[in-house]
């Protein structure tokens, strides 16, 4: 992405009158680069996934935003039915893959153990009044390493400079459960657990599964009935953004959620729940919280790049690191360190999204489902009633 950011600051000395202007240049400049990665990535596919697969990662990442409309107008096959734009496409692959989605019928059997008994009120004083914590930063491999008020701790990949995390942390963020819903949805609804016990299923393909009992789309159902339950508000995409195509999967949810805040206007809060997609069986980080194992959650925020900035970042950090705090007050160890990239992950639509990744591959569906009933119980204390 810093080839693509470094690319647009670039200053041509060139005659004003004898050569092309430098905009259409660096046109050129960008379609000999588009070409080159465009027979990178033809390696082993059809002229036909090539250009989707191209094309929709360089809109799905936010790399050249603009100039991926130059690869639509070359490939008009672009929009046709492998675009997830295509509502009707969308509406064809649910009809052939998407499960129906039902409760498990083993839910009931999960023991939440005592991760309940939480003194609700002293939490929200805690939250209400942390407006000064001490930020500390330190250079890590491949990234800044930020750790706020001695235990929430980030990991920013960005190239954004001197975030002003102190100015951040001093927000006061009101959520009403009276004006402020929330809007769930899974980006990457296929992905899933190992299997236990309580829960068996077969992946449709690698730590992945269409049937919505044991996917992203399961425990975000959960994390909704337990939000309800708390008389929050929920507005639920239970779409499986990648059954049809991987690669368009944020396509297909930018879309949805554009159409939706259309329909409701801007939520309280936008969250996109995700699972970590290490592909290792092994790997299953998790706290004993309530006497009972919980898979960790991890926060992802973008910032976007150089150039093309999610103008609410600050806000959706701000949302972020408050969460996180609560969380280290509330449950110690439900949280990973936050990661910061130059991706948007479509938070540039609400002024308060997060992506939250519960889990990886080795944990089980139970821990991720006690994880999300921790993470509605943060959001308890942070919503006013």
């Amino acid at each position: 992405m810093s080839f693509f950011s470094n690319l647009r600051k670039m200053n041509f000395r060139v005659p004003d009158e004898k050569m092309l202007n430098i905009k259409n240049f660096k046109k050129v400049v960008y379609l000999a680069v588009l070409l080159v990665m465009f027979v990178y990535t033809f390696r082993g596919s059809t002229i036909y996934s090539s250009i989707v697969y191209l094309s929709s990662n360089l809109e799905n990442f936010s790399i050249i935003p603009d100039e991926v409309d130059i690869v639509k107008n070359v490939y008009p096959v672009f929009n046709e039915n492998n675009y997830s734009f295509d509502e009707t496409y969308i509406a064809e692959v649910v009809e052939e893959i998407k499960e129906e989605i039902e409760e498990p019928v083993t839910i009931d059997m999960v023991s939440y153990g005592t991760i309940d008994s939480i003194d609700k009120y002293s939490a929200r004083d805690y939250i209400n009044n942390l407006k000064e914590l001490s930020v500390n930063i330190s250079q890590g491999p491949g990234y800044e390493n930020v750790v706020i008020g001695g235990n929430v701790c980030i990991r920013d990949y960005s190239d954004l400079p001197n975030i002003p995390y102190s100015d951040i942390i001093a927000r006061t963020i009101t959520l009403t459960k009276k004006n402020d819903n929330v809007y769930v949805y899974d980006t990457h609804a296929s992905e899933s657990y190992s299997n236990s016990e309580l829960f068996s299923f077969d992946y449709t393909s690698a730590y992945r599964t269409t049937d919505s009992n044991y996917n992203m789309i399961s425990v975000a159902s959960k994390f909704i009935t337990f939000l309800s339950e708390k008389n929050i508000e929920v507005v639920q995409d239970n779409f499986g953004h990648d059954y049809g195509s991987y690669t368009m999967s944020y396509s297909s949810s930018r879309k949805a959620i554009m159409t939706n805040i259309e329909k409701y206007g801007k939520f309280g809060v936008s969250i996109d729940m995700h699972r970590d997609a290490i592909a290792d069986l092994s790997f299953a980080p998790k706290a004993v919280i309530g006497g009972e194992e919980v898979a960790q959650c991890m926060i992802v925020l973008g910032v976007g790049y150089d150039g093309a900035r999610n103008d609410f970042y600050d806000e959706n950090m701000a949302l972020a690191i408050k969460l996180m705090a609560l969380g280290e007050k509330v449950y110690p160890g439900l949280f990973r360190p936050m990661t910061v990239r130059n991706s948007t992950y479509n938070q540039d639509l609400n002024d308060m999204s997060l992506l939250i990744e519960v889990g990886a591959t080795g944990n089980t569906l139970e821990e991720a489902y006690r994880a999300v009933r921790c993470l509605s119980n943060l959001f308890d204390i942070m919503y006013l009633d």
